[in-house]
């Protein structure tokens, strides 16, 4: 037999909880088809696809089998084009018996479906690449390209709780009757796990782009994930729209490039439930249309928390040129906003009510462009405080420990946002609130969070003696003797101390 797939066969072992010894059919050595070779599987089975084209429409029968390519998708397509319509629509995979994690479909180009008839009853086309109902399977290093659909021209989820690790979603299509939602994918009701995926040049005639989210029951966890270049001509979220009633956390993530022509949310836009953003970034997304708002992100869920974060380039027509905040409870924390544009508040705009409030700590707000204020609100009575930030033009409103310093970062003309040696966000932030407000042991870089600068006097809020910085990057202090504090040798930490180390720095300090 050809090799096995050891990621295939590892995950069915170790999901499952104990060692699988099915058989192994070969396809086409055993079997001409995948479908042949599903059909003659029993549970704990593995299918084991040699390279080439199958053109086909498989579906798991809900069996608790493992199906993986030997050489990966690069060689290996499974290609529903020219499948004739059997009455219930054509997506290339089926999983429609309750399947669950140990259910793999592992390393193919899934490519030319045009979705299920039948799902809903409705005769809407939906799932075009993948579709899965009241299932979880778990798909991995695969690529799914080429698939049209109504809802979910990648894939479609209703139900269950589906992983996808290590997948790439690319030039999927949500746009036929010009009704398209979720041009890579579409999940409904459930909940879902995205690892280590990327979605490219994905579209969608209404809105998501990317990756529709709609009355999610159970929690929605991407991570580590990349969103490049999705974009939608129509309403809201060009990337992302989410309606969470079990909750999002989006974690270590990149949204770049992203857009929506007519609506709100270049990226994300999130309208109901609750949404944590961590440790990630969001550059050069937009909201073309003149009335547009929230270039990045626009929250009008229940909650949301951003903390960690890095927004720059990001733009929109009329009002928040990176994040607008229109929900009950909003908290954003130690996040890095610079370089995006609006004609009202070029980076935040707040709308409250009365049971509203916010909380801004810890953030650097420079050199956003198009409007007078930077952060701007709009609001009936609750409160919004901003503490222990540094917020070019100022800010008038509730808050402590706010400042109009040079953050000086280091290179912003290359998008590089970290700090220089003698930045005023050096040990300046409050450490208890950001504990409190999210656990990350390392900045957005992967750098270590709290990291004390020794010759920088702390001035924020400690914890045991340290202080976080401001912003989403941690500066790393050098660990060269000559870097030191107390560079003059008097005993004493002051600004001639400073000035030695940024010669010092000047001249060979790391």
């Amino acid at each position: 037999m050809t090799r096995i797939s050891l990621i295939g066969a590892a995950f069915v072992a170790f999901t499952s909880g104990t060692t699988l010894a099915g058989a192994i059919i070969g396809v086409p050595g055993d079997q001409p088809t995948i479908q042949a070779a599903i059909a003659a599987a029993s549970n704990g089975d593995r299918i084991e696809v040699s390279p080439g084209t199958y053109n086909e429409i498989i579906s798991f029968l809900g069996k608790q089998i493992s199906v993986y390519s030997t050489d990966g998708p690069a060689v290996t397509t499974i290609d529903a084009t020219g499948i004739p319509d059997g009455g219930r629509g054509v997506p290339v995979v089926r999983f429609e018996g309750g399947e669950g994690p140990v259910s793999l479909l592992e390393g193919f180009t899934i490519t030319g479906g045009t979705g299920d008839t039948d799902i809903f009853g409705v005769g809407s086309l939906i799932g075009g690449g993948i579709v899965m109902s009241n299932a979880s399977p778990t798909i991995a290093r695969c690529v799914i390209t080429g698939n049209t659909a109504e809802l979910g021209a990648g894939a479609f989820s209703d139900g269950g709780n589906p992983t996808f690790r290590e997948c790439t979603f690319i030039s999927n299509d949500a746009d036929l009757n010009g009704d398209g939602v979720g041009g890579g994918l579409y999940l409904f009701f459930g909940g879902g796990t995205i690892t280590d995926c990327s979605f490219t040049n994905n579209t969608a005639q209404q809105n998501s782009a990317a990756l529709q989210i709609n009355r999610t029951l159970e929690p929605v966890h991407i991570t580590g994930s990349t969103f490049t270049s999705n974009t939608s001509p129509g309403s809201n979220g060009g990337c992302i729209e989410a309606d969470l009633r079990g909750g999002m956390t989006i974690d270590g993530c990149h949204f770049e490039g992203n857009s929506v022509q007519s609506g709100n949310g270049g990226c994300i836009l999130i309208s109901g439930g609750n949404a944590t953003f961590l440790n990630t970034t969001f550059s050069n997304n937009a909201v073309n249309q003149v009335g547009g708002q929230g270039g990045a992100l626009y929250l009008a869920g229940d909650s949301a928390l951003v903390a960690n974060c890095l927004f720059y380039g990001n733009t929109a027509g009329l009002q928040a040129g990176a994040i607008l905040v229109d929900n009950d409870d909003t908290e954003i924390i130690n996040t890095t906003l610079s370089g995006n544009g609006s004609n009202e508040a070029s980076a935040i705009y707040l709308v409250r009510t009365a049971e509203s409030s916010a909380l801004l700590t810890n953030l650097i707000v420079w050199e956003n462009f198009g409007a007078s204020d930077q952060i701007l609100t709009d609001f009936s009575g609750g409160p919004v405080t901003i503490n222990h930030s540094i917020v070019q033009g100022g800010w008038a409103g509730d808050g402590t420990n706010n400042s109009v310093e040079n953050p000086l970062f280091t290179n912003p003309g290359s998008d590089d946002y970290t700090l220089l040696p003698a930045s005023p966000a050096i040990d300046a932030g409050d450490t208890l609130t950001a504990a409190a407000a999210f656990a990350s042991t390392t900045d957005i870089a992967g750098e270590p969070r709290l990291v004390d600068d020794p010759v920088t006097a702390n001035t924020g809020v400690e914890i045991l003696g340290t202080n976080i910085d401001l912003g989403a990057s941690e500066f790393q202090p050098s660990n060269d003797p000559a870097c030191l504090a107390d560079l003059s040798g008097d005993g004493i930490l002051d600004l001639a101390d400073i000035g030695l180390f940024v010669t010092n720095f000047t001249t060979g300090c790391p």
